[in-house]
């Protein structure tokens, strides 16, 4: 749930992953924000905070941006299976869910 992940990033245990090691691939994500947006809600209600979150808090796409996503697999595109081990897999699902004009 929301309320157990901002749990974990006020005790530490969660954190943004290479952000100044590869900054295209997290650092648009602008954790602090996040999490600062992410505390004003009601976090019981997960399904309704989660709207009020994407209309509150939103990240503006960069090429090889690669953050970690939750969303339901009904609504994603396959992920390539060609793709294998170390080496912009991410990257380029999440530049193709740009072109379908997915918000972050």
């Amino acid at each position: 749930s929301l309320h157990t992940f901002l749990e974990h990033v006020n005790d530490g245990s969660v954190f943004a992953f290479h952000t100044k090691h590869y900054r295209n691939g997290h650092s648009p994500t602008d954790s602090e924000a996040f999490v600062a947006a992410s505390a004003k809600l009601n976090t019981d209600q997960d399904e309704a905070g989660m709207d009020i979150l994407r209309n509150c808090y939103s990240v503006e796409y960069i090429e090889g941006y690669e953050p970690f996503v939750v969303v339901a697999k009904k609504d994603l595109p396959r992920f390539e299976e060609r793709f294998a081990g170390y080496g912009y897999d991410k990257v380029a699902w999440h530049f193709h869910l740009n072109l379908q004009g997915r918000r972050y």
